[in-house]
Parts: C-alpha cells; sequence; structure tokens
C-alpha cells in the first residue's frame, strides 16, 4: 500500500517547556514529541502507514501555546495532500484527527547532479 509521512512543524511560546504532542492511532501512541527547553521553532518528520490519526498537543499548565505567552503555533504537513496549521490553541488539550496516505518520502537537497 507504500509509505507516507508527516511533517510536524512547532513555535513554541515562551514556556516551552509545558508543550508537548502524541500523535495516537487506536489508542496507540506511534510518536511523541522531543522535549522542547526554550522557545524555539521546531520541526520533526514521522513515517507512517497509510490510514487515520490523531495529533494531540498539550500544555501541562493548561493555556496553550497561544497569545498571552508567546505566539506559537504548529503545522501537520506532507506533500500529498496533508496542510494543517493551528494558531489558536489555547486550553490544556487539543485533539486533531488527520489523514496519512501513500506519499513518496520526501527529498532533502538539490536533486540535480548537474549542480554545483
Amino acid at each position: 500500500m507504500g509509505q507516507g509521512w508527516v511533517l510536524v512543524s512547532l513555535q513554541t511560546d515562551l514556556y516551552a517547556p509545558e508543550t508537548s504532542w502524541v500523535i495516537v492511532q487506536d489508542n496507540n501512541v506511534l510518536e511523541e514529541s522531543p522535549l522542547y527547553p526554550t522557545e524555539s521553532y521546531n520541526e520533526k518528520l514521522v513515517f507512517l502507514e497509510p490510514g487515520n490519526y490523531d495529533f494531540i498537543i498539550y500544555d501541562s499548565f493548561g493555556d496553550g501555546i497561544c497569545c498571552a505567552f508567546g505566539e506559537g503555533y504548529f503545522t501537520l504537513s506532507n506533500a500529498c495532500g496533508l496542510d494543517t496549521t493551528v494558531y489558536d490553541f489555547a486550553s490544556s488539550e487539543l485533539v486533531l484527527p488527520f489523514e496519512v496516505l501513500p506519499c513518496p518520502p520526501p527529498i532533502f537537497g538539490c536533486s540535480d547532479p548537474q549542480a554545483v
């Protein structure tokens, strides 16, 4: 059936250690976030089988990653139709269902053998 993938991009707020996320399918955690020690932009490429998943983002303080303490946001994307950005996560937890379709893996760098 082929492999799929999702790129999780996250801009934390000023209180990055409060933020974490998981990718879940049928109550099984398949991937989880690294620890975010400081406010920063982060990307994580996750390879998944085609199917339906839930992305669950948490804020341990309960105020999310929006607004009062920095303009945080997150994006789930790939080259095969997934492109979702959330700018208004302002609670302790948000569940975002998403679908992964078969998708060729991303190619990093220049793929032109004649390029200098």
